[in-house]
């Protein structure tokens, strides 16, 4: 069973897509994992969410995914040569470094 029941329902629920940057929200979603739609699907039949709660949902998938996306499109695009977390920093070389001072700043909270 499909949220919408078919693809005809959903363009008269929504005859507009909402944009997400250039691209209109339904070239996006064919982008979409199917596996995530129907997980977002089920969730949608299983909470009785209204239409425009699930669009919300799908919309916060789409803007994440593309957050993601762009992530790592800069990630590719510095070159580095490897990656490293903080945990695999080797703190002995540096043992004048402040280990909680550096972790602390690591979660972002000043």
């Amino acid at each position: 069973m499909n949220f919408f029941g078919n693809a005809e329902a959903f363009r008269n629920i929504f005859p507009a897509f909402p944009l997400i940057g250039h691209q209109p929200l339904a070239a996006s979603l064919s982008e979409c994992g199917s596996r995530e739609l129907q997980a977002r699907n089920r969730q949608a039949l299983d909470g009785k969410l209204a239409y425009t709660e699930f669009l919300s949902l799908l919309i916060q998938d789409e803007v994440a995914r593309r957050e993601q996306k762009k992530f790592q499109m800069r990630l590719r695009r510095a070159s580095f040569r490897t990656t490293k977390t903080l945990e695999q920093f080797d703190f002995e070389r540096l043992p004048k470094l402040n280990r909680t001072l550096v972790h602390d700043l690591a979660t972002g909270r000043y």
